[in-house]
């Protein structure tokens, strides 16, 4: 699936406003914890949960937006198509495109 439309980050964030209820008990426990993102960060898996990491405050950092949006699309595309159970050894990350 291709996005046709982008959003920055002022705007994603707008509009996850709109979803109080995604995650908040794991934010709140970060903020808790001292884990509190800048206005151009958010709060990230340090090992993605699709690599069987665990959905805990403990696997919880701060990441800039635009980073994490970007490893995590390539991780989630790379992981998508493979059967249930694969062993993952690794994957890759490319550079982001130019802003040309």
């Amino acid at each position: 699936m291709e996005l046709t439309r982008s959003f920055s980050a002022d705007q994603f964030a707008r509009a996850l406003e709109s979803w109080d209820y995604l995650m908040a008990g794991l934010a709140f426990a970060a903020e808790r914890q001292g884990i509190i993102p800048s206005a151009r960060q958010v709060l990230s898996f340090k090992v993605a949960p699709v690599l069987g990491a665990a959905i805990a405050v403990e696997n919880i950092e701060v990441m800039d937006f635009e980073v994490i949006v970007h490893i995590s699309g390539q991780l989630h595309r790379q992981v998508r198509d493979m059967p249930p159970g694969s062993r993952i050894t690794g994957f890759t990350v490319a550079p982001p495109p130019s802003q040309g």
